[in-house]
């Protein structure tokens, strides 16, 4: 999901209703890659207590454990700073197009005065 994120998530949209659906849709991708951690983590603590109860030897899961929760730290810093990004994008673009039908009305408005 990491690299996911990093090499298909880079667009912000051209305008407010684009960039509105791609944070809508980044939204709805970061609460799958959490669904998806939360239940890795729960079978991976479930395969330590299981091993530690069968005297087996836990070094796969031991290991496996510590790199899910330092790769999901990443993608939570990157998921959280393209959130803000879209975020960003989607009020510049909101702004822009407000200023844009001003000045299209205040246009119409002069040429109505003019003729």
């Amino acid at each position: 999901l990491l690299d996911a994120l990093l090499k298909t998530h880079v667009r912000l949209g051209d305008e407010s209703q684009e960039t509105r659906t791609m944070l809508d849709k980044h939204k709805k991708f970061v609460d799958v890659a959490q669904s998806t951690y939360d239940y890795g983590r729960q079978l991976l603590q479930a395969t330590v207590v299981l091993c530690q109860s069968l005297r087996c030897t836990t070094r796969s899961s031991g290991d496996t454990l510590p790199r899910l929760n330092r790769v999901w730290k990443q993608f939570t810093v990157t998921a959280d700073e393209r959130q803000q990004r879209l975020e960003l994008a989607l009020n510049f673009h909101t702004i822009a197009e407000r200023v844009s039908m001003t000045s299209i009305i205040a246009d119409k408005n002069i040429g109505i005065l003019y003729f």
